[in-house]
């Protein structure tokens, strides 16, 4: 419904929107690891293989590595590990024929551990197994999974000044577009990539160029009202290329600028809202009256609302309970889980919620 409203823009003498990509593909393949260890072991090497034939299959989507570490890993130590991890796996896929462009890897440290779905109350959300006991939990907290990347597509790119960080003009009607898909959606992350071709930029290097241009968009949204802390810049320089570089047309469409949902930073926010409102009755209050919020929840637990990861729909399912929503506003969430042949979906029963599993105000038993 949000596309069929969104206003067209004219750009280059044309109607245009921006908008999210969405996907229901999702890699469910997960790498473990013994403690403290970043080595890929030989058992894992057919579940690579798997994420390898995806990759070919769907040439346009590209893949998150997410490494993940756990607790009994060492504070000090958890994020380079999980950084290791995700490294030493997306380094295999690279080697075994995945473009570069397709593929990025990140390390979470023990941010997302797969006991989160007990809450500080003592109540199970879905997905988590009553019978899971604290080892088997810990070990696979050490793993590698994969995430699809959502994108913010557009027509054309943002263009620059030749070697100059300054926005060109023509661009401005992209970023205006940007600026009003975030606006509608605010609790979304974005990653602005920064990308050049493989010409030398005489002066600077092309890393730094891009690092720069990426930095220069991020700066142009935070002018215009779109929160700092939403917004991350990162330039790639020349090592992810689309095309070929041998050819004129194919440096120009390595020149770009590529938007990133950040899921899990989208996740760790419902999560913090989530928190808040534990402690706090008032914040909880507060929150329930926040019309807007509360729009924005109702779209991520629908996959309406910028992001289709199933941890971000799951989490913001919750919290929209947590603040009594009634059980109508999420209920199609739970269907579409149930017909995707989750089973880590609750029961369906009526009105009602999940059999035995509705906390009217709280969240999944």
């Amino acid at each position: 419904r949000r596309r069929e409203a969104s206003k067209k823009r004219v750009w280059a003498g044309e109607e245009f929107t921006v908008d999210v990509t969405r996907t229901e593909l999702e890699v469910p393949q997960r790498i473990y690891f013994r403690e403290g260890d970043d080595r890929i072991e030989e058992r894992f090497i057919v579940d690579l293989g798997c994420v390898v034939q995806f990759c070919k299959e769907h040439p346009d989507i590209k893949i998150l590595v997410e490494g993940h570490g756990d607790r009994s890993e060492g504070w000090s130590e958890v994020n380079s590990i999980a950084n290791r991890r995700a490294t030493a796996v997306h380094d295999h896929l690279v080697a075994r024929g995945v473009p570069l462009s397709q593929i990025r890897s990140e390390g979470f440290g023990r941010a997302f551990s797969e006991r989160w779905p007990y809450n500080s109350r003592g109540r199970r959300f879905w997905g988590a197994s009553e019978k899971e006991s604290e080892c088997e939990s810990e070990s696979k907290n050490m793993r590698v999974a994969f995430s699809v990347i959502q994108e913010v597509k557009m027509p054309g790119t943002i263009f620059f000044a030749p070697m100059s960080v300054d926005i060109h003009e023509a661009s401005r009607p992209l970023l205006e577009h940007v600026v009003q898909l975030l606006s509608d959606w605010p609790l979304l992350h974005v990653r602005v990539e920064g990308h050049t071709c493989s010409a030398p930029s005489y002066g600077v290097s092309n890393l730094a160029l891009s690092d720069g241009r990426a930095r220069a968009v991020v700066e142009a949204l935070r002018e215009v009202g779109i929160d700092e802390s939403r917004l991350q810049a990162k330039g790639c320089g020349d090592e992810r290329p689309l095309h070929s570089n041998d050819s004129d047309r194919g440096k120009k469409l390595n020149r770009r600028v590529e938007f990133h949902i950040l899921s899990r930073e989208c996740e760790r926010m419902v999560r913090d809202l989530h928190s808040s409102t534990v402690t706090s009755p008032a914040a909880l209050k507060a929150l329930a009256n926040d019309t807007r919020t509360m729009q924005s929840l109702r779209e991520l637990a629908g996959g309406a609302g910028g992001s289709t990861c199933r941890h971000v729909r799951r989490a913001a399912a919750d919290l929209l309970l947590r603040c009594g929503a009634e059980w109508d506003i999420v209920r199609l969430f739970w269907i579409a889980m149930l017909k995707r042949g989750d089973s880590s979906a609750p029961p369906l029963t009526g009105k009602g919620g999940p059999r035995g599993g509705l906390t009217r105000g709280g969240s999944v038993r």
